[in-house]
Parts: C-alpha cells; structure tokens; sequence
C-alpha cells in the first residue's frame, strides 16, 4: 500500500531534527522518541486538514499537501502556546479533538493517490529532502559549535542566539511548571513575541530536557526543511508539471543571494538572514502556503480557501511578527485582483474599500504604545540609507553616499536603484542568461502574479516609516527583516520562468542539472567549514564573556538549593540568563 505523502513529510521532519540533534549533542533515546511522537501527530493531523483541502477546491491541488502539514504545525505549534500561556487542560482538550476530527476526516481505508497527484505529491517529498539535506549542511557548523557549549557564540553562533534560547527556555518550563515568566523579567506582562516558533522546540525540551542553545540551533536547520515545502507549495499552483515546481523551488531555495557573493551587500543576504533570525525561515513558509492557498481559491472561486489563506497570513504573527506587516496588505487584496469574472471597475471600488479599511486600522492601532507604528508615507529614505550605506559594497557605495544628499523624490528613486542591485542582481542575471540561451522558448505568464507582490513589498519596504516605538526591535526593524519575503517572491518567479525555459528546450534533464548547478553553488559560496551565521562583514560584539561549561553547571546547581535573583543590566545579549535557563527570578531594566 503506497505511504500517504504526510507520512513521508513528517518523516523526513523527524529525520532532520533528529540527525541536527546528534551534531548538536542530542543524543539521548528520548529525544528520538519524542520526535516520532511528534511527526505521528503532525502527519495524522496535516492528513484530516489534506483531505479538507481537496473537499474545498473543485479541481485538483497539486499544493494540498505541503500546505497541510504546514497548517498542522502551525495548529500544533499555537495549542503549545495555549498551554504555555493560559491552561494545560483546555490544550491538552483541544488537542485531542483535533486530533480525533482528524482521524475522521483523513481515515480511508487505503490511500490510494490519483494517478494525476502521484507525481505532484512526490515532487512534494524530494523537494523536502533535498532542502533539509541542504539546510543540515548550511547549519552544520553552528550545530557542531552548540555541541561545545555556551562558548559557541564567540566563533560560530549570531549574537541573537541567547534571546532565542531565552524564549525556548522559558516556553518549555511554563509547560512544566505551568507559569510562564516573561524572558524580559518575573512578573512583567508577558510579550507575545514569535512565541510560536519557539513551541514545538520547548515541548522537545520539556520532554528531553535538552539544551535550550542546542535547541536553537536545531531548530533553524529543521526550519529549512519547511520553507523548501512552502517553496513548492508556491510553485505547484503556478507551474506546468511537477517537474518544473520542483525545480522552481530547489532553484529559489538553493542559488546563492547577491548577499553570499563577492561584492554583495551582507545586509541583503537572505540565506544568512534565515539562519540569524531563525523564526524568518518558518514564519516564511506560513506566508507562502499562504499565497499558495489565495491562488488556489481564486482560480477555483471558493470562498473558504480564501478565509484560510487570510487566516494563515494572520497566523504569521504568532511566528514572525515583521513578516506580517510586510504581507498583510497584498494577500488582503489579492482576491480582489485575481478573482475570475470582476469587471475593471468593481476591481477598483472593491480595491478602494479594502485599502480605506486598511487605512482605519492602522490608524486605530497607531494609539496603541505596544504596536509597531505603521505608515507608508516613504520618510524613512535617509535613515535607511544611513544604516545600510557603511556596509555597501564599493560598486554602489558612491551612489549611497550621494543619494544621501538629495531630496525626497530623487533619493528614492535612487533607493529603489540600490535596493534592486543589492536584493535581485544575482537572479536578473541568471534569469538574463537563460533568456539568451534558449531563444524562442516560450515561457508562461503564470508567475507574474508573484512578481506583482515582489513588487507591492518593495514598495512597503521603502515606505514604511521609521518605528520611532522600537516595538519590534528598532526603527528599521521590519524594513530590514521583513525584505526576505520580497527576495523570495522575485526568486521564486524569476525561478519558475528559468525552469519552464530549460524544460521547454532541452527537456527534464536541464532541469535537474540547474538544480545541481545550483546546489554547487551554494556550497561553493558556504563552506561547510565556514559558519553562515558568522560570514559576514558586519561587526559585532563577541560574546567570550558567556559562561563555561562549569559556571553554567554552578549555576544550574545552585538554583535547586536555593531562590536566586539573576540581575540582568550586565547580560546585553542575554547570554548568562540563556544558560541559566529557568531562573526564579529574572529582572532586566535595559528592555523595560
């Protein structure tokens, strides 16, 4: 009887966390036992929300499958948080009927695939596995480095790592102990912060007691695993056979950004910024299977798979708060563009009526201290170019300076200029060199619809102001996290017009060599040996002040004999507070 392809997802999931355990020092039995329960979970419930998906379209969705496991880890990851937050029981109630809702909607008695699916749903599992084989690989020295302990973060390991392992501790002793106390200090109100993609990595903690480091790290390699799916999920909707989604994906997920390149800009540099800010990758596969699901519904016209594809943008929250921000907007009008049988005049009021209603919230949440400001009026020009300019590349370096100089409108042209040079140049000449060497291949429309949203989140990127709140980390916190997703969207449709070319002209095998071409790339550009996290230009702080391996045992020891008050105005980067990982009580003032 063939394997049920969420099966097969779920066991590749396991797989991968399981082995970035064992390079991280998770070796221990029930680790691997908690894995499995956890992928049998998610595989039982991704199969309930599957078979709901193929019940809401009218033709068939090559994406149902990787947008179903992704809807059951995000469903999993929030009951996490419900029981971390607010009530074990209700969670633990919750849980169960999800999970018998989902053994009555995706029970048959045998699953056998349409012939038309069989090829799509495989395509679904090797993109997953060459993507998590290829995020192991990128991770692999920041997880050797979390093996050695807390000492990894001076040499291998992004300053962040701390804040992350912070969250992940916190989290999984809420889920023990049934309080959860705020990383920013006992007793403060608690700040919903990416809580999400820190819960299945606390549940692995409280059930292990694994390291909350090593966790962090585990965690942003199997994040790879996920984006890749998500990738595919995109391109499934938008390409002609499984062959070339597969490869679209692999070729978004795997080329080299201009960020890895010689004289690439390391502020625009994607892959690294999926490994440093390790909730961007999984909050990036949510927004994708997203706009894979509004696609879908659009072409199909059903109103259900809209909801949820709004529903999932909303979800993205709870996983990478910037990322929302950036997309809200676009997948809220999508409908409205995309939906067959619209006259261009009904577009237009019903597009109008959205964007006041946009307007009307943002405005309502801007008297809110603890929101983000959020306005698109382009001021932020000269305080973006000054935090991006010291860390230019030469070849653009003199346009920067002298942008800094002119006025609001000639600044932002050249903005746009610099901005497109930095994030898109290594994929306009991959793209460039394709359309020369297959010259009258005919290449389909299908992808513009993701170069529309690229370019609608340029645009955001460029004209959000200032957070002068620093709600989310500082002023430029979500120009500068959130401009993965518009690399991605350009990627992926630059990607699927490269793959349908090479298909069209030379067959299967053109796009399984690119594949190849670009996987060699990506290893030639990070090393094995080379930390992504840490190849980069930019300065920062070491962290050689963090603890050793026998103050972090002192510590941990002591907390058993007696109450500790852990002040925190020296641990900037949350170094000590990461290692001490439950303490009684926490105060920082720098955050408060």
């Amino acid at each position: 009887m063939p394997i049920h392809p969420q099966v097969s997802l779920s066991a590749i999931w396991a797989l991968t966390a399981w082995i970035a355990g064992l390079l991280a020092g998770l070796d221990a039995p029930q680790t691997a036992l908690a894995l499995i329960a956890i992928a049998t979970g998610q595989s039982l419930i991704a199969a309930g929300f599957q078979k709901r998906l193929s019940r809401a379209s009218s033709e068939a969705w090559p994406s149902s499958v990787p947008v179903a496991a992704i809807l059951a880890w995000v469903a999993i990851s929030l009951l996490i948080v419900v029981a971390a937050l607010a009530s074990r029981t209700v969670a633990a109630l919750l849980a169960l009927g999800l999970m018998y809702w989902a053994r009555r909607t995706g029970r048959t008695r045998s699953y056998i695939p349409e012939e038309r699916m069989s090829a799509w749903n495989r395509g679904a599992w090797m993109v997953g596995l060459v993507g998590a084989s290829l995020a192991l690989y990128a991770a692999y020295p920041a997880l050797r480095a979390a093996n050695t302990g807390y000492v990894a973060y001076a040499h291998a390991i992004w300053i962040d790592a701390p804040f992350h392992a912070s969250y992940v501790a916190a989290l999984s002793d809420a889920l023990t102990n049934g309080v959860y106390a705020d990383v920013h200090g006992h007793g403060l109100p608690t700040q919903l912060y990416h809580l999400g993609v820190y819960a299945i990595p606390a549940l692995l903690k409280a059930l292990t007691g694994a390291d909350s480091l090593a966790l962090t790290q585990v965690f942003t390699a199997w994040s790879g695993f996920w984006l890749a799916i998500a990738l595919y999920a995109v391109a499934a909707c938008l390409a002609s056979r499984p062959i070339v989604a597969a490869a679209a994906a692999l070729l978004a997920f795997a080329l080299p950004d201009a960020g890895q390149l010689p004289g690439g800009h390391p502020l625009f540099g994607t892959h690294w910024l999926l490994h440093v800010a390790n909730a961007t990758a999984t909050g990036l596969a949510i927004a994708l299977v997203a706009v894979a699901t509004m696609i879908h519904a659009c072409r199909v016209r059903s109103w259900q798979l809209i909801l949820l594809a709004w529903c999932m943008t909303l979800t993205v929250v709870a996983f990478k708060a910037q990322l929302f921000i950036l997309i809200a907007v676009p997948l809220f009008v999508l409908p409205s563009l995309l939906l067959p049988g619209l006259t261009g005049t009904r577009r237009v009021l019903i597009v109008g009526v959205q964007l006041a209603l946009v307007a009307l919230v943002t405005w309502l949440a801007s008297f809110s201290a603890n929101l983000p400001l959020v306005r698109l009026d382009f001021s932020s020009g000269a305080q973006w170019l000054a935090a991006v300019t010291p860390n230019a590349p030469a070849w653009t370096k003199p346009l920067a300076e002298l942008a800094a100089s002119w006025t609001q409108v000639p600044q932002l042209i050249a903005n746009l200029m610099l901005f497109g040079a930095w994030m898109f140049s290594g994929w306009v000449l991959v793209w460039l060199m394709v359309r020369i060497i297959t010259r009258g291949s005919h290449t389909p429309r299908s992808g513009r619809t993701l170069l529309g949203i690229a370019a609608v989140c340029v645009a955001m990127v460029l004209g959000l102001a200032t957070d002068n709140r620093n709600a989310t980390g500082g002023p430029l916190e979500v120009h500068l996290q959130a401009q993965v997703f518009t690399y991605i969207c350009f990627a992926m449709w630059a990607a699927l017009a490269v793959a349908e070319r090479l298909t069209t002209r030379y067959g299967n095998a053109a796009a399984v060599m690119s594949v190849m071409l670009a996987v060699t790339a990506f290893m030639w550009a990070s090393a094995w040996t080379q930390p992504i996290q840490r190849n980069t230009p930019i300065k920062v702080p070491t962290l050689h002040l963090a603890p050793n391996a026998a103050a972090v045992t002192a510590l941990r020891a002591s907390l058993n004999k007696c109450d500790v008050i852990f002040v925190a105005d020296g641990d900037r980067f949350m170094a000590w507070q990461a290692a001490l990982e439950r303490p009684v009580w926490v105060t920082d003032y720098a955050f408060n």
